[in-house]
């Protein structure tokens, strides 16, 4: 960059927000070479203040497609430990349900004895 070119600062935080307009950005950089006051030195070409503009943008672009490749590549190397993990869990519920069953089956068991009993344990003392 040439050193009077007094373009808008290049805040990474604005450049990665959602709410980030590069359109309004680069008019906004437009309009303020264009309102250099006249003591500010020779005035930079508009050619070379596009080209130095178009750089910025592209240095943005490729810095996202670099960030989003690494996450996806992130996301694909813990793809296999995911599937693994809810494979693991599956079976885990399901382990779960045949002891829940069988459980169920003992208390029912034990609820028809224990009825048997009671019925047993009524008639002796309806005897008495």
């Amino acid at each position: 960059l040439a050193p009077n070119c007094n373009m808008p600062e290049s805040d990474d935080t604005r450049w990665g927000s959602p709410s980030f307009s590069p359109q309004a950005w680069l008019n906004a950089s437009l309009r303020e070479a264009s309102s250099r006051p006249p003591d500010a030195g020779p005035a930079e070409p508009l050619g070379v203040r596009l080209s130095v503009l178009l750089t910025k943008l592209q240095l943005q672009a490729a810095d996202v497609d670099t960030a989003m490749q690494e996450a996806s590549l992130t996301l694909a190397h813990m793809a296999p430990s995911v599937a693994a993990d809810v494979g693991a869990a599956q079976e885990q519920a399901r382990s779960t349900r045949g002891e829940l069953a069988a459980l169920l089956e003992q208390a029912a068991a034990i609820e028809a004895s224990s009825a048997a009993a009671v019925r047993e344990i009524r008639q002796v003392l309806s005897f008495q």
